[in-house]
């Protein structure tokens, strides 16, 4: 879910076990504000060595923050046509990239708030949409 500079997603998440599987955890919540800019879809597990960034390390069933990433400099050269002296460096803007098994998460922000609940869905998002939609601080 998102909206103007928030964006808020869940997942199920695992643990490693000691026979190198991997088990549930109960749910993953995140919540990145302010977000600048964030893509969801494409590529899926099977065709992540496509990917720009696998070759880097990029690997699915895990959160990566790309560090020096190029992604940052595109909608800072978008912003210095109408804002020649704005800096998106002083905004402390990450790149964070996961992959599921059907598709890829890329984020723009100042970073995550991870948390993990056992909470009903319904509760999860109700709560994150109740953040979503909160007035900004003053």
């Amino acid at each position: 879910m998102a909206i103007d500079e928030r964006l808020a997603f869940s997942f199920n998440a695992t643990r490693p076990t000691p026979d190198g599987r991997r088990a549930d955890a109960s749910r993953a919540v995140v919540k990145v504000g302010p977000c600048l800019a964030f893509q969801f879809g494409h590529p899926n597990d099977e065709a992540l060595p496509g990917h720009p960034l696998y070759d880097r390390g990029f690997e699915g069933v895990a959160v990566h923050e790309v560090l020096e990433s190029p992604r940052i400099a595109e909608p800072a050269r978008q912003n210095r046509v109408r804002f020649p002296g704005s800096d998106l460096a002083a905004r402390a803007v990450r790149h964070f990239l996961s992959s599921s098994s059907e598709s890829t998460l890329e984020v723009l922000g100042n970073g995550l708030d991870v948390s993990v609940s056992d909470d009903p869905l319904e509760v999860i998002v109700g709560r994150e949409q109740a953040w979503l939609f909160r007035e900004p601080a003053l």
